[in-house]
Parts: structure tokens; C-alpha cells; sequence
């Protein structure tokens, strides 16, 4: 580990929170943080790859930077990027700064849970200094950072165990993925395709490939044409975000989003044949099943789940036996790694992992500990503490594995940790305080990005790839990525927030930030509901077709359907992406069918190029929404 490498990889990170928040909150541009392998990571990447380090070759080649170094850049932005925008700060914003801005007499939240709201972690409103962060500083006034430093860090340590638990965790299951289960991680083969350097020439191996430059201009013609639309009315290019077409089988029927994403396909490429086609099958079935439950008025259940729908819960009963057999297959590794933890003699050999596993179990250990003494203190009871924490971090392990599989980008949580243990537990019988917490809860258990692992163990499997010694103190440089990035991100929101300059790009984080995370809270209280039978039934359905497809698979050689197909059903941002999964299955299929392998490798440049020209094309629009259209951007990619 160089610290040019670290020193560099930081600075990105920083860099990448201050224009995320910009284009997302300032600019209102496209959402560059969402996906697993964003926007916001790929960007810099190809400049760093394709422009700085070519750069740095004809200055003097000795100084380029080397694939090991390109990688821990990489992964400081691949982790920082994680944090801005909608990856984390527009939830944790959206959270502390609400109750003493947005509390009314007729939202009656004084009177409901203040009593029970924990001073520490939400933002004060003494003479009206948050007020001020919602509707702009008043001309004689300075920004009050005091207020905010408190709540600010409590936080951040929170924050900072509850990744370190999970990096700890995944350093305890890597194994077993990698090298055991042998995932595919299609998220990392374009990102390790890009840091390839070569000593003999200034350009890397991936721009000497004339496939990739025509996958490149593809989506840069395509947005370039739709940003002149942007000043004179030539009529947009309709074939990819922000635009879609809705296609109804039938009466009561839902819609079928049909939209093409250029991030989904380049990725959904590089992931296997039967698991895209499941993926966009078990889409198709549950379209169909949403609108026959509709037509026969079975669709809106009134139960605990907020799932809203029955296929939903049917699906995620699915999820959650995909994700309890993952951990029953592997349980023989997990045994093997404690009995090495508590043994005195090396019974494994855990010199190629981030962290040894003595170190990773009782790290894992010691940040579950904060987090429940956290949680405890802020008035959570501990029976409740201990099935809220289990159910986050089994979906977080669910996210990551199901990514390191799929390979889909926009994989999200079937359903939020709090409102999970609200609807098992039941509203009336948890206290007041608990449901409190289980409210600002919202920071982090509606999120995909930051704390479910996923960066983290796509960064192990490309750590094996490009680094002769793993042990280089990675994880240091992670957890100080993430506390640097929150800082970076939170800081200049707040900034923009308080907008001490009076620009008109900003315009209030009133027209951002909501009461809904809070609301939250009340519903609970007033709205004493249980799981009801039908989600119950549904539930118990999706169990079972899961449980006979995971046997299918492991007894029925031919048999076509991978089981993650049906654990994808419940996740609602998948379905707008079923044109771009079926793409991808498509070619691909076509390729292997005519070519074999060596067509589909042959092919690979295509889809690089493809997204590389995407995100420059998001920069380019950008830089217009900024120069031309300040406030308000053009929003065609989230």
C-alpha cells in the first residue's frame, strides 16, 4: 500500500461526496449513487484510467500508477461513493433534521414520541438555527455548526461499528463465496478490466480494443443528441433513461416498464445465462400474478408488512429461505473458521484474508457490542434490539450475496430491517420508545449501499486479483473512507443547506427533505396492526416454492430456473430494469450459442465501452445542467 495510492484514493473520495451532493441536491441532475457499481465510482475511474494515468506514462513512465495502486483508488471510491446523495445522506438527513423542523400541532408528534426522542441524535432548533437550514441563512447570521456536532457524532460512531461488524463478517464468509461456492461477481469484471496496466504502452489493455470504442460512442451519440434537445426542440432520442414504455397484458393489470438502461445491460452481461433468465422470467410471472390477485380483489392486504401487496410478501418469503440456505450451505465453513477462532493452534490458513479470522470474529464481536449499548441508550429495549439486528443483518448478507451472483445493479432491500421487526413483533406490543428508534432507524435500515456489504466483498474478490498480499491494511483504509466521506458529504449539505451566499441553484432543502421517516413513528402508534393471515399464507407460499426450486436445482441437472430468480421478484426496483436484464440474456445467449466462450470474450470490450461512454456522457450533461440549467438539471439516470 504506497501512500500515493491512499493519499489519492482519500482525495477522490472526498471529491466524489462534494459532486454527488452538488448534482443531486444543487444541481437536481441525475442520481449518480444508487446502483451497487455507480455513476459516481465508474466516472473517475475511467479518467483516472483512460486520461491521468496516460498522462503521468508520457510525463515519466515510472510514475503511473500500477493495477495493485488503481485498485485501492478504486475501492476508496467505490466505498465513498457509497455515501452522498441517495446512498446514505439524503436518508440521514431526511431523519435527524426532521422532528424539530417539521413537528406541528397537527402532526402531533410533540405529543405522541417526543418524549421518548433521544436529544443526542437528532439536530436542535434553538432560535431557529435548523429552520435556517431548511429555508436559507438570514443576511446577518453565520452557519450554527454547533448544533449539528453533537448528534453528528454519536452517529458516526454508530456508523462506523455498524460497518466494521459488517466488514468483519464478510472477511468470515469470504471464503465460502469465493472460493467455495465460486461466485461470479460480474459487478467487478469491468472495474478490474479498466485498472489493467501495461509497462510497455501509455494506454491500458481495454482502450486498444476498437469493440470498446464502438460500444463508447453508443450511448454518448445517443445523449448527445438528446442534450441539443436540451436548447433547440429536435426531439430526443427515446430508446434509453429517462424515457420508458408501459406495456398492460390486460385489465387491472400493472404495467410492464419496459426501459433501457445502459449501466444494467453492460453489467447484467457479464453475469450467468440461467440466472438472468430467471431474473427477467420471474418478473413476467409476478406482472401476471399482481393483476389476476387484482382482478379477483386479493392484491392490497391490510396487515404489518408494508408490503402493500400479496406477490410481494409472497416473494419475500422466497427471499428469506434463499438467504437461510446460503447460510445452511455454509455452515460447515462457518464451524471451521470458530473452531479456528477458539482453537490455540492455526487449524486455517487465513493469511490471504483482509483481516485474520481471530481478529475479524472479535472486531465482529466488539462492534455488535457498541451497537447494541448504542441502541440500548438510545431506548431500545434489548428483546427488541436482538431481533431488529438480526433481521438487518441477515438482509444486508442477503443483498451482498444475491449481488455477488446476479450481478444486478439496482438490487434492493425487499423490505427495511425496523418495519420488519415492527410487523413480527407487532406495533402494540413494543414500547413507545422502541418504535421511537425503530423510526430513526430509517438512517440505515433502508439502506442498500453502504452497509450491505456489497462494496466490501466485491473488493475482496478483486483484492485476489490484483494484489500478491491481501493483509494491507484494507480495511483501515475503508473505515477511514467511509467516517472522511460522511464528514466530506454531511458538511457541504449542510453548506448548501444553509446557502450563506443566497444562489439561486440551491434552493432549500425544504423542497428535498420530508417528514416521512418520522411519520412513520405515529402510524405505528395509531395504527396497532399484525401480520394477517393472508400475508401470513403468502409468506408460507413463497417459502415453498423457493425450498422446491433450490431442490430442483440441486437434483434436476437440466432443469433451467436458478432459485435467485424468485428472491428478485419482491425488489421493486428490478422491474423497470426487465428489458435491459432481457437484453443481455439475449446477446449473450446468442454469442455463447454461435461462438462459444471465446465469442462472448470477444465481446466483453462492447459492454465496457458501453458503460464507460454512459457515464461520460452523464459527466457531459451534467457540466450543462451546471453551466446552463443551474437548479434545474436534467435528471436521466438514477
Amino acid at each position: 500500500m504506497t501512500k500515493r495510492a491512499v493519499v489519492s484514493g482519500l482525495m477522490i473520495a472526498v471529491l466524489i461526496n462534494l459532486w454527488a451532493q452538488f448534482m443531486e441536491f444543487a444541481a437536481r441532475s441525475s442520481l449518480i449513487t444508487l446502483a451497487h457499481l455507480p455513476i459516481a465510482a465508474i466516472l473517475p475511474l475511467f479518467l483516472l484510467t483512460a486520461v491521468v494515468n496516460p498522462l503521468l506514462g508520457l510525463i515519466r513512465p515510472g510514475i503511473r500508477f500500477t493495477t495493485p495502486e488503481l485498485f485501492l483508488i478504486f475501492a476508496c471510491m467505490l466505498v465513498g461513493s457509497s455515501v452522498p446523495g441517495f446512498g446514505f445522506v439524503f436518508h440521514f438527513l431526511r431523519v435527524i433534521s426532521a422532528p424539530h423542523y417539521f413537528v406541528s400541532s397537527e402532526n402531533r408528534w410533540r405529543e405522541v414520541f417526543f418524549g421518548d426522542l433521544p436529544d443526542w441524535l437528532v439536530v436542535p432548533n434553538p432560535n431557529n438555527t435548523l429552520t435556517w437550514f431548511f429555508e436559507g441563512l438570514p443576511e446577518s447570521q453565520s452557519i450554527p455548526w454547533e448544533i449539528w456536532i453533537i448528534p453528528m457524532f454519536w452517529w458516526m460512531t454508530f456508523i462506523g461499528a455498524l460497518f466494521l461488524c459488517g466488514a468483519c463478517m464478510v472477511v468470515l464468509i469470504r471464503r465460502q463465496w469465493i472460493d467455495h461456492e465460486r461466485l461470479s461477481f460480474p459487478l467487478a469484471q469491468i472495474p478490474l478490466a479498466m485498472i489493467q496496466t501495461d509497462s510497455k504502452r501509455i494506454f491500458p489493455p481495454y482502450l486498444r480494443n476498437r469493440l470498446f470504442w464502438v460500444g463508447f460512442a453508443i450511448p454518448l451519440a445517443i445523449i448527445g443528441w438528446n442534450i441539443i434537445d436540451y436548447f433547440i426542440a429536435i426531439g430526443p432520442i427515446r430508446i434509453s433513461t429517462p424515457y420508458s414504455h408501459h406495456v398492460v397484458f390486460a385489465r387491472e393489470f400493472p404495467p410492464l416498464i419496459l426501459q433501457l438502461n445502459h449501466l444494467v445491460l453492460a453489467t447484467a452481461f457479464f453475469a450467468n445465462l440461467k440466472v438472468l433468465f430467471s431474473a427477467w422470467l420471474f418478473v413476467l410471472v409476478q406482472t401476471v400474478q399482481t393483476g389476476f390477485l387484482n382482478r379477483i380483489g386479493l392484491l392490497r392486504v391490510s396487515g404489518s408488512l408494508n408490503l402493500n401487496d400479496l406477490p410481494l410478501v409472497h416473494y419475500f418469503g422466497g427471499f428469506v429461505v434463499f438467504i437461510l440456505w446460503g447460510l445452511w450451505v455454509a455452515r460447515h465453513h462457518l464451524l471451521a473458521v470458530l473452531s479456528h477462532v477458539f482453537s490455540r493452534t492455526r487449524k486455517l490458513d487465513d493469511r490471504n484474508e483482509l483481516i485474520s479470522y481471530r481478529a475479524a470474529f472479535w472486531g465482529m464481536l466488539l462492534a455488535l457490542i457498541y451497537a447494541v449499548a448504542w441502541l440500548y441508550s438510545a431506548g431500545m429495549t434489548l428483546p427488541v434490539i436482538g431481533v431488529f439486528l438480526a433481521a438487518l443483518f441477515i438482509l444486508y448478507i442477503g443483498i451482498a450475496r444475491i449481488v455477488a451472483e446476479t450481478g444486478l445493479v439496482y438490487m434492493d432491500l425487499p423490505i427495511n430491517a425496523n418495519e420488519f421487526t415492527v410487523a413480527v413483533w407487532g406495533a402494540s406490543e413494543i414500547p413507545l420508545a422502541s418504535l421511537t428508534n425503530l423510526g430513526l432507524a430509517n438512517v440505515y435500515a433502508r439502506n442498500w449501499r453502504l452497509f450491505s456489504m456489497t462494496a466490501l466483498t466485491h473488493l475482496m474478490y478483486m483484492g485476489g486479483k490484483t494484489l500478491n498480499n491481501r493483509r494491507i491494511r484494507l480495511l483501515g483504509l475503508m473505515v477511514s473512507t467511509v467516517l472522511v466521506s460522511l464528514v466530506a458529504a454531511v458538511g457541504f449539505t449542510v453548506y448548501m443547506g444553509y446557502n450563506p451566499h443566497q444562489t439561486t441553484a440551491f434552493r432549500g432543502m425544504s423542497q428535498l427533505l420530508s417528514p416521512v421517516y418520522i411519520d412513520i413513528i405515529v402510524t405505528w402508534v395509531q395504527n396497532k396492526t399484525v401480520i394477517s393471515q393472508m400475508e401470513k399464507l403468502a409468506f408460507g407460499l413463497g417459502a415453498m416454492v423457493m425450498s422446491l426450486l433450490i431442490a430442483l436445482q440441486y437434483y434436476v441437472a437440466w432443469w433451467p430456473l436458478n432459485p435467485v430468480g424468485f428472491a428478485l421478484g419482491g425488489v421493486i426496483l428490478i422491474k423497470g430494469h426487465v428489458l435491459s436484464i432481457f437484453l443481455a440474456w439475449l446477446i449473450k445467449g446468442i454469442l455463447i450459442r454461435s461462438g462459444g466462450v471465446q465469442a462472448y470474450r470477444k465481446a466483453q470490450p462492447l459492454f465496457i465501452g458501453l458503460l464507460a461512454g454512459y457515464a461520460v456522457a452523464l459527466g457531459l450533461s451534467f457540466a450543462v445542467d451546471v453551466i446552463w440549467f443551474p437548479g434545474q438539471g436534467h435528471r436521466i439516470h438514477y
